[in-house]
């Protein structure tokens, strides 16, 4: 879920960056990052490392998952086979 909401939020701020005017050309020809500018890159960036790191947790929850369910199926497996050969 927190995936797709820092999705959201660096899609919705690339598009207000898009509409919005991003940068001043100054005196000297130079062009400056206007506020918008700042906030639109910041909240683009920001939910894209949201997403990423959404993305991360995510599958380190499901290696220790599987993990967890190998350790549990391993430690059946012996029961299994001795509760097979005494039959």
């Amino acid at each position: 879920m927190l995936k797709y909401a820092g999705l959201c939020l660096a899609a919705g701020f690339s598009i207000w960056g898009t509409v919005n005017e991003l940068t001043d050309k100054a005196l000297d020809g130079t062009r400056r990052l206007t506020k918008a500018g700042l906030v639109a890159i910041s909240f683009t960036v920001l939910g894209l490392i949201i997403s990423l790191v959404s993305e991360d947790l995510q599958r380190r929850e499901n290696d220790a998952s599987h993990a967890a369910q190998v350790a549990a199926e391993a430690k059946l497996a012996p029961t299994k086979s001795l509760s097979r050969a005494s039959h």
